[in-house]
């Protein structure tokens, strides 16, 4: 069916206000590159200038897609300004905002900073005790959200008398405290003001940290942070303003922001908005709006690539066959030729899953298996990983396109200066890094920031080493290691990587556990994989599989895999869970809430 576009932004725009009228007026356009930064307004304003009938924003609603110019996303962003400066914003102060991924969302991220104040994401996620929390910390202001989260903002806000003030994205409320979006934008209407001047190391954002390790942490980025970060990105790949970047994740975290607003904005390139995480809505989003640039986490592309292999399954044995005999070929030219075959080999495939017009995916935000990245690289997609944290902006290295090593998350970023501190025998340390996207530090949280800003070099907690090339490796979090009564390192996430091989471990986590003589041993988490489960007791002419059979199945698995491994690293107690394991935003498992916990059952080799 054909896809119809439309334009659907009337309904905030004027067409009489000096503010739009500023934005639209014929000006010299300033360069933007790691030697030319600017602030992030100013960013955006550029490319309004550059591209102002451009699509900055899409949105798919069934068979059609809405679109917003960047002219008309410039627009808006003025009218937020306004009106929160005649709201009585002062320089500096925070305004939050909690909602979906929409384009009010990021209208609001730029006004607030356009107007000089500083922008505060929140995770709708968030629980209401840990939203008040957050609230009070940064000390926000006012706070915009939708009405899907309107319920938890109003509880949170209860009493809260720092917070002034709820606009409310969607038309309805009438509750106390609670403005409608609309009304706040009359304030600015037809105002003019000036906007204050903001400087590269002003504060631009107070990001908090997901929660996976714990309490959350403000992380401080500049206008020169987030810039120059986004700088460095855009010399790694050729993006230009016909690229179509997918907005998948949750804009509040910061590679998300980055990766799928900042970047694209910079070189006015078009932003999709994705309409929800079902594998049938991600496959219209990107065939119906012809995404280029897919910007995702781990555990996202390989339930994707978990889905093309399943299809592949139902098909007949000679289909079946003829894949994998291709697929050999793919794999082989690209691993000794550095071809990308896969690109013509698999070309039908790729446009049977609605995803011909994708031309580059990065993953990144945790660590992802090898296989999944040279699986998609076979497959004929340009799949590259980078590596980062909130505290960096996030970008510290990319794996380059045409040097891809699927273990390692690929050279520093232009700026990014990296060593490795205390390494092991093995040349394993801590990573620690300095450059221009390392942040201020966390929000009124001295002590904190003293323990990881030192003489300048941010030490990030990750462990790793550098080839001689000066490609990174990631061997886990510093904090995450067992140390067994050896004396031997052990990384948690290399044995995760290797028990996701099994057809029958869904999720798994690696923690450390103590005996009754105070030694630490490898205990395993799994959550295993029901349908696989299903299978195998369709082959043994079972209904279903018993709890104990399930259990003899993982422990068989965990028994023989640990066999090829040395000693010090075998898996010496497993335990089972029913469900999968609770997750932030970014699908990133909660490890803190497992480190702990002393349930086992014996895995015996």
């Amino acid at each position: 069916m054909e896809t119809k576009t439309k334009r659907s932004v009337t309904k905030f725009l004027p067409s009489r206000s000096p503010a739009v009228r500023e934005a639209t007026q014929s000006v010299e356009v300033p360069p933007f590159d790691f030697d030319h930064l600017l602030t992030l307004p100013e960013i955006l304003r550029r490319s309004a200038r550059l591209y102002p009938d451009k699509p900055a924003l899409c949105v798919r609603q069934k068979d059609s897609v809405h679109t917003i110019s960047y002219r008309e996303l410039d627009r808006l962003v003025d009218m937020i300004a306004t009106a929160l400066i005649q709201w009585g914003l002062n320089p500096d102060d925070r305004i939050a905002f909690l909602s979906e991924n929409r384009p009010e969302w990021i209208a609001v991220y730029f006004g607030i900073q356009r107007a000089g104040g500083i922008s505060v994401p929140l995770d709708p996620q968030l629980g209401a005790s840990d939203l008040r929390h957050l609230l009070t910390q940064s000390g926000s202001r006012l706070i915009f959200t939708s009405s899907r989260h309107m319920e938890l903002v109003s509880e949170a806000a209860q009493g809260l008398d720092s917070l002034e003030g709820i606009v409310l994205f969607d038309p309805n409320g009438g509750e106390p405290k609670v403005m409608r979006f609309q009304d706040f934008l009359d304030r600015g209407r037809y105002a003019s003001v000036p906007f204050p001047r903001r400087d590269l190391d002003d504060l631009a954002a107070i990001i908090f940290t997901s929660g996976t390790t714990g309490l959350a942490k403000g992380v401080m980025l500049t206008h020169r942070n987030l810039s120059s970060d986004c700088a460095a990105c855009l010399e790694l790949f050729p993006v230009t303003e016909q690229d179509v970047f997918y907005a998948l994740l949750p804009l509040h975290h910061t590679f998300p922001a980055m990766a799928a607003m900042i970047v694209p904005i910079a070189v006015g390139s078009a932003i999709t908005l994705g309409s929800s995480l079902k594998s049938k809505d991600i496959l219209d989003d990107i065939s119906k709006t012809g995404v280029t640039i897919f910007p995702g986490v781990p555990l996202l592309f390989e339930k994707m690539i978990e889905g093309i292999l399943k299809e592949v399954q139902k098909k007949p044995a000679l289909t079946r066959a003829m894949f994998k005999t291709i697929l050999g070929i793919s794999r082989l030219s690209f691993k000794a030729l550095r071809l990308r075959a896969g690109d013509v080999l698999f070309k039908s495939l790729r446009q049977k899953a609605g995803m011909q017009s994708l031309r580059l995916i990065v993953s990144g935000g945790a660590p992802i298996s090898p296989d999944v990245v040279e699986m998609y690289n076979y497959l004929g997609f340009q799949f590259v990983q980078g590596y980062g944290l909130t505290e960096t902006s996030p970008v510290l290295s990319m794996t380059p396109p045409d040097k891809l090593r699927a273990r390692s998350v690929g050279p520093p970023v232009r700026g990014v200066e990296v060593r490795i501190v205390n390494p092991d025998e093995d040349g394993v340390g801590e990573i620690v890094v300095r450059g221009p996207m390392v942040m201020r530090g966390y929000y009124k949280n001295p002590a904190e920031t003293a323990k990881v800003l030192k003489d300048g070099w941010f030490y990030t907690g990750d462990l790793g080493w550098i080839d001689q090339d000066g490609f990174i490796y990631i061997a886990g979090r510093a904090k995450n290691v067992i140390v067994t009564k050896g004396g031997k390192n052990v990384y948690p996430e290399e044995l995760e990587e290797k028990l996701l091989k099994s057809p029958y471990i869904q999720e798994v986590l690696v923690v450390g556990r103590q005996n009754e003589r105070g030694d630490e041993y490898i205990h395993a988490i799994v959550y295993p994989n029901l349908e696989a489960m299903d299978q195998l007791a369709k082959e043994r002419g079972q209904q279903s599989l018993t709890e104990e059979e399930i259990e003899e199945v993982i422990r068989k698995e965990i028994r023989t895999m640990s066999s090829e491994w040395p000693a010090y690293k075998a898996i010496q107690s497993f335990e089972l869970i029913q469900e999968e394991f609770p997750k932030t935003s970014t699908r990133k498992i909660k490890r803190y809430l497992f480190q702990h916990r002393i349930i086992g059952v014996g895995a015996k080799r």
